[in-house]
């Protein structure tokens, strides 16, 4: 055999283990992705079964913690204490159970992102009674706003993460202050629920006067203080009532002791007070925000107070609130409202307080 033959008998030879080789490595790597053992010790951040979720504890390094812990049906309460904010709670467990990996982070970059993890990034832990279902980091948001670096605990291998469908960091569900996950509405009331509104009003052109309500289905509206009866218009009765379903503030503030003395003496526009038909009350007053001297509005012109928002007070609520204009003008009307003759002083915005 001359020596061209053998040459060509060897790179056959050489072709063929060439093609055997390549074909076992595709064979490994499609049995790894098919079985999913390659990603489920290290990167199996998602929690599919979140009505077995009793728990949640969300920390961070500099000490801010909250405590979630479910109640009987839909409700959740903060740290023991407080109610919580079901859409802020269904956004959460939404992203427990649907939270995917999107890349591994490169290894040039790993000790980096690992670095900034352990000062950054907020520790969450899931359980079912004392026992723990799930923790990870969550960290910050990569640059394109697509994806948030985690890592789960007791791994070494950071991933980026997201939720399908939404653009943005994933840390933003998982807020370690606890005054964010606290329930922000006043009153849930439906119309059976109410027995008595006292609509209190100081400083303003609306005279003050109470409802009185038999099981939703006899009503009374009554002067105040001297209880005299005034006419009113049954469907627009239960129209006003029927706003105490949604009344709501909009955010915790905080304001010296002295500040809030001067408000209730020299800006109390309201008082709301709500009891229901257990006998529970619960009140609402609102203080206009005086603004700084020779503010302007967008026109040029010049205004006292804050036209969009007010100082508040809730009954069973520690230290003010931020409240709405806009929500409290459905509440407070003028008495006459109820019979279709409302003056323009109708509400507590600030163009109707002298």
């Amino acid at each position: 055999m001359d020596i061209k033959a053998i040459f060509l008998r060897i790179r056959q030879r050489w072709w063929l283990a060439l093609l055997i080789i390549i074909g076992v490595g595709v064979g490994v790597v499609l049995s790894l992705r098919n079985s999913g053992e390659e990603l489920s010790d290290r990167s199996d951040f998602a929690l599919p079964d979140t009505g077995d979720v009793t728990r949640v504890l969300i920390y961070d390094k500099s000490g801010r913690r909250v405590e979630l812990t479910r109640l009987a049906g839909l409700d959740w309460q903060v740290d023991g204490q407080y109610l919580a904010r079901r859409d802020m709670i269904e956004n959460l467990l939404n992203v427990a159970a649907r939270m995917t990996v999107m890349a591994p982070v490169a290894l040039a970059a790993r000790d980096n992102i690992m670095k900034k993890l352990a000062s950054m990034a907020v520790k969450v832990e899931y359980y079912a009674g004392e026992n723990k279902l799930k923790g990870y980091y969550i960290g910050f948001g990569t640059q394109d706003n697509f994806g948030t670096y985690a890592i789960l605990e007791k791994s070494t291998a950071p991933y980026i993460v997201y939720l399908p469908g939404h653009r943005g960091y994933l840390s933003e569900f998982f807020s370690p202050i606890a005054l964010n996950w606290r329930d922000k509405r006043i009153y849930t009331y439906n119309i059976p629920d109410i027995r008595r509104v006292e609509m209190r009003f100081f400083r303003m052109p609306i005279p003050s006067y109470a409802v009185e309500c038999e099981e939703g289905r006899t009503f009374r509206l009554l002067s105040l203080p001297d209880n005299n009866l005034l006419p009113f218009d049954t469907a627009r009765m239960k129209t006003w009532l029927r706003e105490f379903r949604n009344i709501a503030f909009e955010d915790f503030i905080t304001l010296p002791k002295a500040k809030m003395d001067s408000l209730r003496q020299w800006h109390h526009l309201f008082t709301v007070s709500v009891t229901d038909a257990r006998g529970n009350t619960k009140s609402v007053s609102g203080y206009r925000i005086p603004l700084p001297p020779n503010t302007e509005d967008a026109f040029g012109r010049i205004v006292k107070y804050d036209y969009d928002r007010m100082y508040g007070e809730i009954s069973g609520i520690e230290g003010p609130v931020i409240l709405q204009y806009l929500t409290f003008d459905r509440i407070t009307k003028h008495p006459l409202w109820f019979v279709g003759k409302a003056p323009p002083e109708n509400g507590v915005s600030p163009g109707t307080v002298p």
